[in-house]
């Protein structure tokens, strides 16, 4: 590195720092986080069950072991931009995720009758899957290293272009509040991207996530002052990304989500349930109003968007789940989040 990067990247770094100094930690008012408006644009029942009863919701295999997958990827990050020095390897990086990854299989199939043979065979599918699929993002980022350098392009522009500049990025404003799992720096232009750890394929419904990176995208533009156009959806599960341009209709759809969320807590009243095919894989199911007509639609076996998913898209994890009856595949709650 030049004097002159050495130079530049010092003052991007400044910048960073004085960004964040302007606050130190969310604002405590802040009432709802993100991802509340991806559960609600879900279904607004669940808002309820989560701000009017006050009832946390269950948990799911494939949620878990989203969180340890997040948790890794946002480990490798640091580590390539020098700021995670503890493992230099993607083996290492896994390895240490290895005991969350372990107690949430080994609560899976506790109650197998072979429960260790099934933990070990989750357990190596999914750790081989995740190194996998983390080396190949590394394999990318080397390919378009060497593109970059071929077209002249040294230092700092490389850095901006392969990798982000923070990870796990707090924001908020007096209502809203959470954390974009990875920040692009172009100068005076910022990208944030949503981590999903499922698949992506033709006629997926995102909306709820694009209404959740919208949300990130305006928070982020309003504590950075910088410009910020579009976001990224990065399906983790089949490497792909895809591009949320921020309109003004999906401007004013936060707006109007947030204000929904507010009157229904205001009012206290049930909503129902939005889309009777979701019912079956929520977390909230057990505390779901029984006897509804869209519960009783979802017990008696209603198709679930899930099963129109072509099975060569569809992870090792989820496949052996499946066939243990613990979750339903790609589980409506393990990645709304």
């Amino acid at each position: 590195m030049t004097t002159n990067q050495a130079q530049e990247r010092c003052a991007h770094e400044d910048e960073w720092e004085a960004i964040e100094r302007s606050g130190a930690s969310p604002a405590p008012s802040a009432r709802w986080d993100v991802t509340d408006l991806a559960e609600y644009s879900v279904c607004p029942g669940r808002t309820h069950h989560k701000y009017v009863l006050h009832e946390l919701s269950g948990t799911s295999i494939s949620l878990q072991l989203g969180k340890v997958e997040h948790s890794a990827r946002a480990n490798l990050t640091k580590r390539l931009l020098g700021i995670y020095v503890t493992s230099e390897r993607i083996d290492d990086i896994v390895a240490q995720a290895y005991p969350a990854i372990n107690s949430c299989i080994q609560e899976a199939v506790r109650s197998e009758i072979d429960a260790e043979s099934a933990r070990s065979k989750v357990l190596t599918e999914f750790t081989m899957d995740l190194k996998e699929r983390l080396s190949k993002e590394e394999d990318i980022r080397a390919y378009k290293a060497k593109y970059l350098l071929r077209r002249e392009l040294t230092g700092l522009d490389i850095a901006r272009t392969l990798l982000p500049s923070r990870v796990e990025y707090p924001v908020w404003s007096d209502k809203l509040a959470g954390r974009v799992d990875a920040v692009f720096d172009y100068g005076d232009k910022l990208v944030p991207v949503e981590y999903k750890t499922c698949g992506f394929w033709s006629g997926v419904d995102i909306s709820q996530w694009e209404i959740q990176l919208a949300a990130y995208c305006i928070l982020l533009s309003d504590r950075t002052g910088k410009t910020v156009d579009y976001g990224i959806l990065y399906f983790t599960r089949t490497l792909t990304e895809v591009p949320v341009v921020m309109t003004d209709i999906l401007r004013a759809k936060v707006g109007q989500v947030t204000e929904s969320m507010e009157e229904l807590v205001s009012s206290g009243e049930w909503p129902g349930c939005a889309d009777s095919t979701r019912c079956t894989n929520c977390l909230y199911s057990e505390f779901c109003k029984k006897g509804t007509p869209q519960l009783d639609q979802a017990k008696t076996g209603a198709t679930s968007p899930s099963s129109a998913i072509p099975t060569d898209q569809i992870c090792v994890l989820d496949k052996i789940m499946a066939q243990k009856g613990r979750i339903s595949i790609f589980d409506e709650g393990g990645d709304d989040r």
